[in-house]
């Protein structure tokens, strides 16, 4: 998918095509929250959008859909989604490998989930995939992690963006206070991880600090099958709190009509002492003559036409509760259960499963508590089926009574009522009424809404009589079997999938913190450049690159908020003995000879006094320079420089096995570049002022933001005619001016920060 998304200074992230044909534009939550970062999934098919209040939203390309979101109480500086890269012989079948490990087949044997009514949807796009993969899940071959940075030098990952694998925070592995991170970079094989941040201490200065992650890597087919368990778990656990919320919609407020009006009548019968309602109740139905009081109530106060209108209310509301609690509750909690002990079948796998924190215990708790969920689920299906009946049977004779008081003439279906339907009064009447007292004046006839609430039961049911209850009572050993789901009689359903939720919460945090524990911190780096004496932030990127037979993150950067002459590139072995030990190099654009038969450098006098505006890795294997001539109206320049060609430069600083390093980067010798043939590509960008530059390898497409942050330029990089015009104006001012954007290595954003905002206007 060739897509470029754009976020801007209101909150709005918009998603574009190459050709700038608008796909969708997601709207802010507020209008005081912005857009701090931004990420795609490896596969391109989802876009995480991190804020500054803390909360990471996951959007459908398709149609713009949050999946699902998280929340990490810091703004999200960063965002970076990587996907494991895996070196397979031909003889190796790693498919099969994972069937043999574990065979994902519930979906063939588990009913499909009904998709949600959009009548009851409010403010939410329902996608049209079945209701299992609304996270969009079930494509994932390959383990990937978001990465989560935050301003506070804090560091949470997440497998394919739903299971927690670990916080890190800085502040307990390195010297001075550590700030935002700028950047996080894992190893192709996930067993090493770098993370750049900002030191707050010293105001020159970068922490570069590595972590051994070989957990993730030696564990990363055990981690995918249970992140991808628990990422069905919790889209079922999404769908249940969705019809809970659609339960509760079609529970409507004038089911408590009848309610008001008898507390009503009960508090003026009170005040006057003309006795209870219940007597005067109990001697209509006995005798057929109500009391003043009950008359004037039955026919001014409830009329007959409220009474049907109430009537059908009752029935159309708990019609509707009791499809969404049999079709959609039960059937959702029954699935959850199922792919529950699955996860139970993993857990008594220690070697495998155990050591990421997956306990027995926890996970049969979840499943009894998810049995007692559903206990309660028939519980409401009982009240339901027994208010219907009753108010049926009850408004049924009110009904009749008022047209009989009021000289109306009765229906002949009404005027007969069966010895049953007296029983069903009479039964209403001594459930509801006779034990009111007439001091407190309060009447809950309504019995179902309470279920639906995070409240316990007003009105508990008595199961006393209930032969199962007496046998447990008799039978303690039997009732203390843990593989019998208890009750829990005051609790409502609201609040019984709610303990679910934070049972299946507490197994993710459980796993998680057995993970990161695991995390082992290698070294610590301190940049410092003493020629700057204010702080300073950086233009940076990292890549994975392969010298050999060993592997190398590479970090390049350049200062922001300075005239900057010359970049920076770090390498880091992930080896376990070369952990110690970083090379560094710097570069000034003056270093980078030119092709003579270019053309464009012929229009450049020295490039010695060009700035780097920015600087992105194209792909593996070069680096895009995005330069600018330092004088009045310089032009700007985009560069492709090859990374092999600069190896050369690099200057090795090594700890001794210490884990902290300082690299003084002013003393950095430079060195001339000997190779000729360095740079791949160079254009001079006429008529325009360049900010900003985003760039995809895979796409091979390059981007540039202009300096009023209100038009970005497109370059197709594999166009071989140079007479040819490749660029691609796009004008954004009427999303007002960009702010934040990223990169993806399937399709292309911009990256864009606050920085500069007098430089808005167009």
């Amino acid at each position: 998918m060739d897509l470029i998304a754009v976020s801007n200074v209101v909150g709005e992230v918009t998603l574009h095509r190459l050709s700038w044909q608008k796909v969708w534009t997601l709207a802010p939550h507020s209008e005081t929250t912005k857009v701090s970062s931004l990420a795609w999934r490896p596969d391109g098919k989802v876009l995480a959008v991190g804020y500054d209040n803390g909360r990471v939203d996951f959007c459908d390309v398709e149609n713009f859909e949050c999946l699902h979101s998280l929340n990490v109480d810091q703004c999200v500086m960063f965002l970076g989604w990587m996907s494991e890269v895996k070196k397979i012989s031909p003889s190796e079948d790693d498919i099969s490998g994972r069937k043999e490990l574990f065979d994902e087949n519930l979906s063939t044997y588990l009913p499909k989930l009904p998709p949600l009514s959009k009548s009851y949807e409010t403010g939410k796009r329902l996608g049209e995939r079945p209701p299992e993969d609304a996270k969009k899940l079930e494509d994932q071959a390959e383990l990937n992690i978001l990465i989560i940075g935050m301003e506070m030098g804090v560091v949470k990952l997440y497998a394919f963006g739903v299971f927690p694998l670990g916080t890190l925070n800085l502040d307990q592995h390195v010297h001075g206070q550590v700030g935002k991170i700028v950047s996080a970079h894992f190893s192709e094989n996930l067993s090493f991880l770098t993370i750049v941040a900002e030191d707050l201490s010293t105001p020159a200065r970068l922490q570069i600090c590595n972590f051994d992650t070989s957990i993730i890597s030696t564990y990363s087919q055990e981690i995918r099958i249970l992140a991808l368990k628990f990422g069905r778990i919790l889209t079922l656990d999404s769908y249940m709190d969705s019809t809970l919320n659609q339960m509760s919609e079609a529970w409507e407020d004038i089911l408590l009509e009848m309610d008001s009006k008898l507390n009503k009548f009960a508090e003026e019968k009170s005040r006057v002492g003309g006795g209870s309602v219940s007597r005067d109740f109990l001697k209509l139905l006995m005798f057929g003559t109500p009391s003043d009081e009950l008359k004037n109530f039955l026919i001014f106060d409830l009329t007959d036409k409220g009474l049907k209108k109430l009537g059908h209310s009752i029935e159309n509301s708990y019609s509707n509760i009791q499809k969404l609690l049999l079709r959609h509750f039960q059937s959702v909690a029954q699935a959850i259960l199922c792919h529950l002990s699955d996860v139970k079948g993993m857990a008594l796998w220690p070697e495998k499963f155990g050591i990421l924190g997956l306990c027995v215990d926890e996970t049969l708790a979840a499943i009894n508590r998810t049995g007692s969920l559903l206990l309660k689920a028939s519980e409401l299906q009982q009240v339901i089926e027994g208010s219907m009946k009753n108010f049926k049977a009850f408004f049924r004779w009110l009904y009749v009574v008022i047209l009989r008081l009021s000289e109306e003439p009765i229906p002949p279906a009404l005027n007969k009522m069966s010895q049953q339907d007296l029983s069903f009064v009479a039964q209403f009447l001594h459930d509801n009424f006779t034990e009111i007292e007439p001091s407190k004046c309060s009447f809950r006839l309504e019995r179902v809404g309470q279920y639906l609430r995070k409240e316990d039961l007003a009105n508990v049911i008595d199961n006393s009589g209930n032969p199962w209850q007496k046998f447990l009572q008799n039978s303690p050993t039997v009732a203390s079997c843990s593989y019998l789901y208890k009750t829990f009689p005051e609790k409502s359903l609201a609040q019984m999938s709610q303990m679910l939720h934070d049972m299946l919460n507490g197994l993710l945090h459980h796993c998680a913190d057995t993970i990161q524990k695991s995390f082992n911190f290698i070294s610590a780096v301190s940049l410092i450049d003493d020629s700057v004496d204010c702080p300073f932030t950086t233009h940076i990127s990292q890549c994975n690159i392969r010298r050999e037979s060993d592997a190398f993150i590479y970090t390049a950067f350049c200062l922001k908020n300075t005239k900057s002459s010359r970049f920076f590139i770090c390498r880091q072995s992930t080896q376990k003995s070369l952990r110690y030990q970083m090379d560094v190099m710097s570069v000034e654009p003056d270093q980078i000879k030119l092709p003579k038969e270019n053309t464009d450098r012929q229009q450049i006098k020295n490039l010695s006094n060009c700035l780097i505006l920015d600087l992105s890795f194209y792909d593996n294997q070069m680096l895009s320079l995005l330069l600018q001539e330092d004088c009045e109206n310089g032009r700007p320049m985009l560069m492709q420089v090859l990374v092999a060609s600069l190896e050369g430069l690099f200057r090795p600083f090594a700890g001794e096995h210490s884990n902290h390093l300082c690299v003084p980067l002013s003393n950095i010798s430079n060195k001339a570049v000997e190779s000729i043939g360095c740079v791949e590509g160079f254009r001079v960008l006429e008529n325009m002022k360049a900010s900003k530059l985003a760039v995809s390898g895979t796409r091979k497409v390059s981007c540039v933001l202009f300096l009023s942050r209100r038009r970005v330029r497109l370059f197709l990089m594999d166009v071989e005619d140079e007479d040819d015009d490749t660029g691609v104006h796009i004008d954004i001012s009427k999303a007002e001016e960009a702010i934040n954007a990223a990169e993806s290595p399937s399709s292309l954003t911009v990256e864009v920060d606050e920085e500069n905002k007098e430089n808005t206007t167009a």
